[in-house]
């Protein structure tokens, strides 16, 4: 079930939810079918196909020193993606505004665990609903920790 207000959501084929408490360490253990991985700076990222609410997806995860920070998935209309990158840009905001409603119970917002919004992909110019999830709050304050003090 997909709780919005917690900032959780399963994924149908899986069984598996994606929210702010989930890790690194927990993502690797689902039988996930991973179709892109990359590792950086401390950050883990993983690109994979999967349905929210019976509608196909692609998703895009990531994870810095362990802890989920961003999500973001995209429509798979037919067969592949490219059917979601024919659609009009218009089309696919208007498109994803109202499945986030329906499905999530509310427009993009900004909850106590992250932000939740549709908005374009720089990299291919499509529209995808993107999950940010915040820091916690001492992983925050050590982050911007002025390191002179």
């Amino acid at each position: 079930m997909n709780d919005i207000k917690a900032g959780r959501f399963l994924l149908d084929e899986y069984d598996f939810v994606i929210g702010p408490d989930l890790t690194l360490e927990t993502f690797k253990t689902m039988a996930l079918v991973i179709s892109a991985h990359s590792e950086s700076d401390g950050y883990s990222s993983f690109s994979f196909e999967g349905s929210i609410a019976g509608t196909s997806m692609e998703f895009f995860i990531s994870f810095h020193s362990g802890k989920i920070r961003l999500v973001g998935f995209f429509p798979k209309l037919g067969e592949n993606k490219e059917d979601w990158s024919e659609v009009p840009s218009e089309n696919q905001k208007e498109f994803l505004d109202l499945w986030l409603l329906e499905h999530a119970g509310t427009s993009p917002s900004e909850f106590d665990w992250g932000t939740i919004a549709v908005e374009r992909d720089i990299k291919n110019s499509e529209y995808g609903i993107i999950i940010v999830y915040k820091a916690e709050p001492q992983a925050l304050a050590e982050a911007t920790k002025d390191p002179l003090q």
